[in-house]
């Protein structure tokens, strides 16, 4: 296994992301300031760790992402999140508050 998924800046944001979700969908239980901005901070620095390891994996490459990576991706999940799901689904909704956990 990756020491990137071994590292506990993905199991930690990956295990509250999970925790919440069973919290959320399953218990039904609804805490309104961690529905709304826990999910992005984590989804982000999972999605991170996840991308490091593929890039090392299938492109060979043993290097850190440079911070310009980093900013084009973060970059990248928020338009998407907060632009084209809101967009092509009435369900979502655009908050440019999300924004912040995204770079945080």
């Amino acid at each position: 296994m990756s020491p990137y998924l071994k590292h506990y800046s993905f199991w930690f944001p990956a295990l509250l992301f999970l925790i919440h979700q069973l919290l959320q969908h399953v218990l039904s239980l609804q805490l309104f300031w961690i529905d709304q901005y826990l999910d992005p901070f984590c989804f982000t620095a999972t999605f991170l760790v996840l991308y490091q390891w593929q890039r090392d994996r299938w492109l060979n490459l043993q290097q850190p992402m440079m911070l310009t990576e980093v900013l084009a991706w973060l970059a990248v999940l928020s338009l998407v999140s907060e632009g084209l799901f809101p967009w092509l689904n009435p369900k979502f909704h655009a908050d440019l508050y999300d924004i912040i956990p995204l770079f945080l």
